[in-house]
């Protein structure tokens, strides 16, 4: 602690507090302490010196949040498994231009599981205290009633083996008033066309066409392999800055 002491013209004493703020950084104000001298409104008191604030040095980039999400990387289909043939079918029935710019790239099948504003350091916390047994073999429902993406639910089987799988994680923190970080039966769903910049009438009225196309088909099931962490803006994949595999089927971490 650091005082500076001055002798004002009434014969009392000023107190400078120089003691830096609770969080360490160099005080952002200067406090005066009257000693000896009754204040202006009556007995000792604080008041600030009309002096210059001080700058506070601006935190290290690794403590700037970061948005972030948890996702579950799901593998391609199978040649001739039902999923495989669903998407078929939606190619077909698509107009080349909107499945070019909407389709959801190969490789890059999810679903969403968290979202959450970290720091790098927050984010290097993350991880699974208990290893979850994958890959997980999700059943694919229905369509999503959305007008401007096309995605695909899951049962409810499938969504209580993805809560299972998140029990051991650490490091996040559980939406709302839950205990846990888990998802809901409405929340799961797999985008397979969003629009992208693409016109939303444009995409509504070929996704009418594309669900046309599969009505009658099984969609049979897909097979999530990862559970990764990823900055919203990264590439997908093992490799790709800000992108860090958490458990995988194909990996012992």
């Amino acid at each position: 602690m650091a005082f500076l002491r001055a002798e004002p013209p009434n014969g009392g004493a000023d107190v400078v507090d120089l003691t830096a703020d609770s969080d360490g950084t160099p005080p952002s104000r200067f406090k005066r302490c009257r000693a000896g001298v009754a204040g202006s409104q009556g007995g000792a008191g604080d008041d600030l010196l009309q002096e210059p604030q001080l700058k506070r040095p601006k935190p290290a980039g690794g403590s700037r949040r970061k948005k972030f999400v948890l996702v579950l990387a799901v593998q391609e289909p199978e040649r001739g498994s039902e999923f495989f043939k669903v998407k078929e079918c939606l190619h077909d029935a698509c107009e080349r231009a909107v499945h070019n710019k909407c389709a959801q790239l190969a490789g890059t099948m999810h679903f969403t599981l968290h979202t959450q504003s970290l720091t790098d350091e927050e984010a290097a916390d993350v991880a699974f205290k208990i290893q979850p047994r994958l890959p997980l073999q999700l059943k694919l429902a229905s369509f999503k009633e959305w007008p401007s993406c096309l995605a695909v639910k899951i049962d409810a089987l499938s969504t209580d083996r993805v809560n299972d799988a998140l029990l051991g994680i650490k490091g996040l923190q559980p939406a709302g008033n839950q205990a846990r970080v888990r998802v809901a039966q409405d929340q799961m769903h797999l985008s397979l066309y969003r629009a992208r910049g693409m016109s939303g009438a444009l995409l509504q009225a070929q996704i009418q066409k594309m669900k046309k196309a599969v009505q009658g088909m099984q969609f049979g099931q897909v097979l999530a392999t990862e559970i990764a962490l990823k900055e919203v803006g990264s590439g997908y994949g093992e490799g790709h800055d800000g992108y860090r595999v958490l458990a995988s089927s194909s990996a012992t971490l």
